[in-house]
């Protein structure tokens, strides 16, 4: 799916008029790329990729909270549901540990891995044209 998005936005880019003309002055393709392409695509490739990190962070989580993930790995989802597994766990002081931990930690990885990216993208990628 993202390359679909960025292929049409490059198609869409190819078109304007300053691609043209740079393209008429002889600018070689780095030049364009890096000039015209790149901060535009940019923007999308990285919003593309945070979406999908955080697609597979929250999916390996709950696949392995069902009991469809690898039993022998060590993931989010494993360590709540064999917390959730255990009998009398509420009736004991650990259950902070097992259980809002990793929830805690799980929510605040996709929500840093989506300010990072947001960061990224105002810093190296620029604001692009509305």
């Amino acid at each position: 799916m993202p390359a679909k998005i960025v292929r049409s936005e490059v198609l869409k880019i190819k078109t304007e008029n300053y691609i043209r003309l740079s393209k008429a002055y002889g600018a070689p393709f780095w030049h364009i790329f890096a000039w015209h392409l790149w901060k535009p695509l940019f923007s999308i490739i990285l919003v593309s990729v945070i979406k999908i990190m955080n697609k597979a962070i929250l999916a390996e989580a709950s696949l392995a909270y069902l009991g469809l993930g690898d039993p022998l790995s060590k993931s989010w989802g494993m360590t709540i549901t064999r917390a959730m597994d255990f009998p009398t766990i509420y009736l004991t002081d650990f259950w902070k540990w097992w259980l809002v931990f990793p929830t805690t930690v799980m929510g605040c990885t996709v929500l840093s891995v989506a300010a990072i990216g947001r960061w990224m993208e105002l810093r190296i990628g620029g604001r692009t044209r509305s």
